[in-house]
């Protein structure tokens, strides 16, 4: 696995998401690929987050991840971005993220993703979501 490979799959990840193109985000994601975050702390199905029917995905209208800076790692790539979005009700959001991608020993395809937010970043996400 190369640097820009790395840079490369996360740089797929974050458009397909913004273009909510999960057929692509599928195909980059390990069939066992977990999604983790700092809250709470345990392991989820990547796959069933990013199938396009989580909660998240009716109730954000449009999401963009700005301000993106790629950092190599042994195993993956460190991301830096700031989430920014409208809720199906009106409301944006922004928050900074850091997300750490673990890939696969090939180098093509995500098997971990950990993401590091704020807590009062998380709970001003949810209200917006709810409000």
């Amino acid at each position: 696995m190369t640097h820009e490979s790395a840079m490369r799959i996360a740089e797929i990840l974050y458009d397909a998401v913004e273009q909510r193109d999960f057929e692509t985000v599928l195909g980059i994601l390990d069939n066992d690929a977990t999604l983790w975050n700092e809250h709470e702390r345990s392991d989820h199905s990547a796959r069933e987050f990013f199938g396009g029917s989580h909660a998240l995905w009716s109730a954000v209208a449009s999401l963009r991840y700005t301000e993106r800076k790629y950092t190599p790692t042994e195993h993956g790539v460190s991301v830096e971005y700031v989430a920014r979005g409208l809720t199906v009700r009106g409301r944006r959001f922004t928050f900074p993220v850091t997300a750490r991608l673990f890939l696969s020993s090939d180098g093509h395809r995500i098997r971990r993703i950990e993401e590091f937010f704020r807590l009062t970043d998380a709970a001003a996400f949810q209200e917006a979501l709810i409000d």
